[in-house]
C-alpha cells in the first residue's frame, strides 16, 4: 500500500472538514489573528493543513513508478491557460499595488489575492476526482450553512429583534451583510439542485428551507437578483439537456415558491420580524420611489467618481484601491477592476472567469450525448453565474472565499463520471442516464496534474 492510500481516508475526511467550515466565509467567526495579517478564516486553516499532507505525499512519491499520463487533452490545455491567466492577473495587480496611494492598503488587497489563488490551485490541484464524494462535499457544505444560518437568524430575530438578516453575533450590525448575501447568492442554487436530486426530499428539505429563510432575511437585493438569476440558470439548464424535465422544473419552482412563502410566513408570524424593513428594500427597486434614492445615491456617486478615474487612465488604472471614499468602496467589483486596474486588469479578470466557465461548459462525446449527469453540473453552473452577477454589487473578488468558490467550479467540471451523482447522500441505482453515462465513461479520456 502506498502513501497516497495511506493518507487518503484522512484527507477525504479534511476536505468534508473543510465543507463543514466553508460556510464560516460569509462571517467572522472563529478565524485566527496572526497579527501580521487579516485574521485568517477557519477554512484556509483546514485547507493549508491538505496542502502540507499533499505536499508531503507528492514528495514521497516521487522515487516511485511515474503515473501513465495520457496526450494532452482540452482539460489539461485549460489548467494551463487558467494557471497563466491567473498569474499574469496577479502581477498586473502588484503593478497596480505600486501606483496606490495608501500603499500598506493596496499590499493587504494583493495578500488576500495571493491566498486565495494559492486556494484556487489547491482545489484543481488536490480535490478528489470522485462524483460520490463530491455528492456528500457539498451535502455537508449545505447542511453547515443551513446549521450556521440557522444560528444566526436565532440571534438577530430572537436575540436582537433585528429587521435584518447580520453576520455579527455580538450586536445587530449591517456590516459585512452584503458578504453573507453573497455567500448565500453561491449556495441557493445548489441548494435547489440537492433537493432536486435527492429522492429522500423529507431530508433535503430542512437546509433548504433555513437557506431561503436566511435568503430573504438578508434584506440584500444583489443576493436576491443574482441568486434567482442562477437558479433560473440552473433550471434552464437542465431543460435543454432532459426532454422530461419540464414537469420536473414545473414541481420545483412550485415548491421553492412554497417555501419562500413558508419562510416570509415564519419570519413575520413565528420570529416577529418586522415585514417594513424587507418591504422597503423590495420597494427601493423601483427607481420611481423615494427608498431608491436614499438608498443608492451613496453607491451612484462612488461610481461616478470610478468612471471619472476610468478616463483618467483607460489602460492602467489609477492604481489598485485608489477609488475610494471615506473607506466606501464602489459596490461593483468590474467598476472598481476598470478604473483601478483599467481596460487590462478587467480582460484579465474577465478572461479568468471565461476559462473557469469552460470546464462545466457543456461538453459532449461521441455522438453528441453529455458526459456529464445534466442534474449534477447545473447547480453549480448556476452559483457560478450568481456569484459573477453578484459582484455587480459587492466587492468580492479579492477575498479567498471567491477563489475558493471558483475552484470549486473547476472540480465539479473535472470530476470522473464513472458512476452518476444521484442523490447528494445516496447515489441512484437507475435513471434517464444511467445507461449512457456508463457507457460514456469508457470514451472518456482521464488528465492527470
Amino acid at each position: 500500500m502506498n502513501s497516497r492510500q495511506l493518507d487518503l481516508p484522512l484527507v477525504r475526511s479534511l476536505w468534508l472538514l473543510f465543507a463543514a467550515t466553508c460556510p464560516l466565509f460569509a462571517v467572522s467567526l472563529l478565524r485566527l489573528d496572526a497579527g501580521f495579517f487579516l485574521p485568517v478564516p477557519l477554512p484556509l486553516l483546514v485547507l493549508g493543513l491538505i496542502a502540507a499532507i499533499h505536499i508531503t505525499t507528492r514528495l514521497a512519491r516521487r522515487g516511485g513508478a511515474e503515473p501513465q499520463r495520457d496526450h494532452p487533452s482540452r482539460t489539461t490545455f485549460l489548467l494551463i491557460l487558467v494557471g497563466v491567466l491567473c498569474f499574469v492577473l496577479f502581477v498586473w495587480q502588484l503593478y497596480s499595488a505600486g501606483k496606490a496611494k495608501e500603499t500598506s492598503y493596496a499590499l493587504t488587497e494583493v495578500q488576500k489575492i495571493a491566498v486565495g489563488m494559492v486556494c484556487f490551485l489547491l482545489l484543481v490541484a488536490a480535490f478528489p476526482r470522485d462524483e460520490r464524494f463530491l455528492a456528500k462535499f457539498f451535502g455537508v457544505m449545505i447542511w453547515a450553512a443551513a446549521g450556521l444560518m440557522a444560528v444566526l437568524i436565532y440571534q438577530y430575530a430572537v436575540v436582537f429583534g433585528s429587521p435584518y438578516l447580520g453576520s455579527g453575533m455580538d450586536e445587530a450590525s449591517e456590516q459585512d451583510k452584503n458578504q453573507l448575501a453573497w455567500n448565500l447568492a453561491f449556495l441557493m442554487p445548489l441548494a435547489i439542485a440537492q433537493i432536486s436530486l435527492s429522492k429522500k426530499k423529507a431530508l433535503a428539505a430542512p437546509p433548504v428551507c433555513t437557506l431561503i429563510v436566511a435568503w430573504i432575511y438578508v434584506g440584500s437585493r444583489g443576493g436576491w437578483l443574482s441568486a434567482t438569476v442562477g437558479i433560473f440558470v440552473a433550471a434552464a439548464i437542465l431543460a435543454s439537456r432532459d426532454q422530461k424535465a419540464m414537469a420536473r422544473l414545473a414541481a420545483m419552482f412550485t415548491g421553492i415558491a412554497v417555501l419562500g412563502l413558508l419562510g416570509g410566513w415564519v419570519l413575520v408570524q413565528v420570529l416577529d420580524v418586522a415585514p417594513d424593513y424587507l418591504a422597503s428594500r423590495l420597494g427601493s427597486i423601483d427607481p420611481a420611489s423615494e427608498q431608491f434614492g436614499e438608498s443608492t445615491a451613496l453607491r451612484v456617486e462612488l461610481l461616478r467618481n470610478a468612471f471619472d478615474a476610468f478616463e483618467a487612465s483607460p489602460v492602467t488604472g489609477v492604481g489598485l484601491t485608489n477609488v475610494r471614499k471615506q473607506g466606501y468602496v464602489t459596490h461593483n467589483d468590474y467598476v472598481a477592476l476598470l478604473s483601478e486596474t483599467g481596460v487590462v486588469g478587467l480582460a484579465l479578470f474577465l478572461s479568468v472567469g471565461a476559462a473557469v466557465w469552460q470546464f462545466v461548459h457543456p461538453k459532449r462525446a461521441e455522438g453528441g450525448q453529455p458526459t456529464m449527469e445534466p442534474w449534477a453540473l447545473s447547480g453549480i453552473r448556476g452559483s457560478f453565474v450568481a456569484m459573477g452577477i453578484s459582484l455587480l454589487f459587492i466587492n468580492a473578488w479579492t477575498t479567498p472565499a471567491f477563489w475558493v468558490f471558483s475552484g470549486l467550479v473547476v472540480s465539479v467540471g473535472m470530476t470522473e463520471p464513472a458512476e452518476p451523482l444521484g442523490d447528494f447522500f445516496q447515489p441512484v441505482s437507475s435513471g434517464p442516464f444511467r445507461q449512457q453515462r456508463i457507457l460514456i465513461a469508457t470514451h472518456r479520456p482521464r488528465s492527470h496534474l
